[in-house]
């Protein structure tokens, strides 16, 4: 996740999205709650920042929303 938001600071936002996506998968399969919200809220970051796949926004947040509240966050 590191990598993907200093990607993000610097532009790269394929990049960074594809890193994203990565950790999202490693997260969701060791059933990491806290990493998967985490990761969610940043891909929608990415995704605003660059201005692509706005559709897919939404989603993400709700997905992430559900997570957080599952932890208690």
């Amino acid at each position: 996740m590191a990598l993907a938001w200093l990607a993000q600071e610097q532009g790269e936002y394929a990049r960074a999205r594809a890193l994203c996506e990565e950790s999202l998968t490693t997260h969701r399969e060791s059933r990491n709650k806290r990493g998967l919200a985490y990761a969610l809220s940043e891909l929608t970051e990415i995704l605003l920042a660059a201005q692509s796949d706005q559709g897919a926004v939404h989603a993400l947040l709700e997905e992430s929303l559900t997570s957080s509240r599952e932890i208690g966050d």
